[in-house]
């Protein structure tokens, strides 16, 4: 593996870090209950990926073989995502939830940072000769695109919390 395949692990980690940081921060930013809970899962999910890089680019220096399946599979799905946050943030709820002026500034630049990450994941997987990072540049290319999503239906509970019940619970109605 060449200086460049080095090169682009090294820019994945400090862009999982950089996710990270803005992560935590933006958690610290925000008062309402879910945003706080989603912020904080994303920045734990970002150590899943910081990992899985970080053990790759330890055994291409060291030119070792790396086990990356345990790693990648301690990623959540998106339906356990969606329950763990929602379920944090109901724990967090006070009885009357405040407005809070950050959380869609917050949300649209998480979603502006996923959809970038996710872009340079589907480069990277395509430009890449080497399975094993091909393997892990699709891996991250769809964890980004899945946090997209799950920022996208949290922004879209938070400001039409109706219409987000009716469309994923969806109700029967009787009459």
């Amino acid at each position: 593996m060449g200086n460049q395949e080095l090169e682009s692990l090294k820019l994945a980690i400090k862009t999982e870090e950089d996710g990270r940081s803005m992560y935590l921060k933006a958690a610290e930013q925000v008062t309402n209950p879910l945003a706080k809970a989603t912020m904080n899962q994303l920045a734990k999910e970002e150590l899943v990926h910081i990992e899985v890089i970080k053990r790759f680019y330890a055994s291409v220096k060291g030119g070792g073989k790396v086990e990356l399946n345990k790693a990648m599979k301690s990623a959540m799905n998106y339906e356990l995502r969606m329950k763990t946050i929602f379920e944090t943030a109901r724990s967090l709820m006070d009885k009357t939830v405040k407005t809070d002026p950050n959380v869609q500034a917050v949300y649209n630049a998480a979603l502006i940072f996923e959809e970038k990450g996710a872009d340079m994941y589907k480069t990277l997987a395509g430009k890449t000769q080497d399975p094993t990072a091909k393997k892990i540049y699709q891996f991250l290319f769809e964890q980004e695109s899945e946090h997209f999503r799950l920022l996208q239906e949290g922004l879209n509970y938070l400001e039409h919390p109706d219409q987000w019940f009716l469309e994923s619970e969806k109700p029967h109605f009787e009459g």
